[in-house]
């Protein structure tokens, strides 16, 4: 009834100006449940859409994560930040998302892991950097070949993405082309400009099915 209406209302907007201390807060915790109505209620009155968890997990993040377009659809519209990072962690933490931990992950990182085209796309329409980099100086791009994400690592590419980054261990999105097989992904690369040439921390080049001139 009406009375319950205004008490959600009372409540949800003493929450938008709540801290959140634990993994999620007011506006996240709408995010986990994917309440669209609650979410937007709470963005009206006043919440942060660029407030992190303790593990530095913003809604756009968590949106991303729990694999909810709309959701991330309205918190797109509030203009969030899209650089920031998740904590950088290492082992098995509490973030740890698919057997691999969210190490200095931006929601594009996130975008690229769980392969959903309808994820990334529009992060990367809003302006996400599509070159940031990881905990282990790995870009989007990185992932999205380690995973075998054809169409996604040409999205990157279009967007501007460098298929000669280089991760802590000096290895290229070409060397993880090569090294997992994956033909279509290590031709969109050679295509826009990927070098074969450069070795990794173990001098390991990046040729794969193709023979290099003499």
């Amino acid at each position: 009834g009406r009375c319950g209406a205004t008490r959600i209302g009372r409540d949800a907007r003493q929450a938008a100006g709540g801290r959140g201390t634990g993994r999620h807060f007011p506006l996240g915790g709408a995010v986990v449940k994917g309440s669209l109505s609650v979410a937007r209620f709470l963005l009206k009155h006043g919440a942060d859409v660029n407030q992190t968890s303790a593990l530095g997990w913003s809604p756009v993040f968590i949106a991303v994560q729990r694999r909810k377009p709309k959701m991330l659809a309205l918190l797109l519209s509030y203009k969030p930040d899209l650089e920031l990072q998740t904590q950088r962690l290492f082992g098995d933490h509490g973030g740890v998302v698919g057997g691999v931990s969210p190490d200095g992950f931006t929601a594009l990182h996130m975008a690229v892991r769980t392969g959903r085209e309808d994820l990334v796309a529009p992060l990367l329409a809003a302006g996400a950097r599509v070159d940031a980099r990881d905990g282990m100086s790995r870009t989007p791009l990185h992932l999205a070949c380690i995973d075998g994400l054809e169409v996604i690592v040409r999205a990157l590419l279009t967007a501007g993405a460098d298929p000669n980054a280089e991760t802590t261990r000096g290895q290229t999105p070409l060397h993880l082309a090569a090294t997992a097989r994956h033909e279509g992904i290590y031709r969109a690369l050679r295509e826009a400009g990927g070098d074969p040439d450069r070795s990794d921390e173990d001098g390991t080049l990046a040729w794969f099915g193709e023979t290099k001139d003499p």
